[in-house]
């Protein structure tokens, strides 16, 4: 939480002396897109790290948090989230597989997956899975490996692959080796 949130929330507990944190939790559709949820707490009482701010937050949507910041709008009235992603794109040994990292992760932790034409997955990544050059995605934690056909993408191809895994990151999707019937 940046010190536009700890300051509204300090406001917020000086006006209703009932407020004793902030509860943060990631709600999902049914196409697994998910959307921070922030309001004022009465009732739970929770620590993260050093913080001294009372949040109330699973350990798993503080897993999923954890490479952003939170902040509070006056303009828009709302407390928002900032997701920091990187992508650092990597060749492996045979030219036609790429490998990405990043600072989020993929998968839960120690799972992998693998995706091929037409696997059941989230929107941002069956994109991906669909384009003419893709054959495949394998992904462990925080790496994505894509198999090209027949050889390295182009600038372009990597480009439009990036935007896709960032919206795939950006709004929340769980992990990949998740069902999607658990989000419906």
């Amino acid at each position: 939480m940046d010190s536009f949130a700890l300051e509204r929330l300090a406001k917020e507990m000086i006006k209703d002396k009932s407020v004793i944190g902030l509860e943060i939790r990631i709600d999902r559709n049914s196409e697994g897109k998910g959307a921070v949820f922030v309001g004022f707490s009465k009732t739970f009482e929770y620590e993260i790290g050093r913080e001294r701010t009372k949040v109330l937050i699973s350990e798993k949507d503080l897993r999923d948090l954890s490479t952003g910041y939170l902040s509070y709008s006056q303009e828009e009235g709302a407390f928002l989230y900032y997701p920091e992603i990187s992508l650092d794109w990597e060749n492996t040994p045979k030219e036609n597989i790429q490998r990405i990292i990043s600072n989020k992760s993929f998968t839960s932790k120690g799972a992998d997956w693998a995706g091929e034409k037409n696997s059941p997955t989230f929107e941002p990544i069956r994109k991906i899975l669909l384009r003419a050059e893709v054959v495949s995605i394998y992904s462990k934690n925080n790496m994505l490996q894509i198999e090209f056909i027949p050889s390295h993408p182009t600038g372009s191809e990597e480009e439009e692959i990036s935007d896709l895994i960032l919206i795939y990151l950006t709004f929340l999707y769980p992990a990949l080796n998740e069902p999607l019937q658990n989000h419906q």
